[in-house]
């Protein structure tokens, strides 16, 4: 399964959060959501995986482009614990991740 995530920071200060799953057969899953938290960007980038992550996944290839989700991403799949907010909102997720799946890439997609 390849997960594409994103999020944003709208005027009033709500964050949207957003993911699309393209999976092995090519069926397509998306989601979205708008909270009313003022997470910092990278943690609002990491919320999304945990939105995206439901389901059943063997094998997922994560994209972001924010480049600290993936490197913290990549540091937690190396068992690097990063202790920032950011490193420890992500080891969560990882932690489910790589329990539940054979394997888990995280690359940052440009462009």
């Amino acid at each position: 399964m390849k997960i594409n995530a994103d999020a944003t920071i709208f005027e009033n200060g709500d964050d949207g959060l957003g993911f699309v799953c393209l999976d092995e057969s090519g069926s397509v899953r998306v989601g979205s959501k708008r909270v009313k938290v003022r997470w910092h960007p990278e943690i609002a980038e990491a919320k999304t995986v945990d939105m995206a992550k439901e389901g059943d996944m063997q094998c997922i290839v994560f994209e972001s482009d924010s480049l600290s989700v993936v490197l913290v991403v990549n540091l937690v799949k190396s068992r690097s614990l990063s202790r920032c907010p950011l490193g420890l909102c992500i080891y969560g997720i990882c932690l489910y991740l790589i329990v539940s799946c054979q394997a888990v890439v995280c690359m940052l997609s440009v462009g």
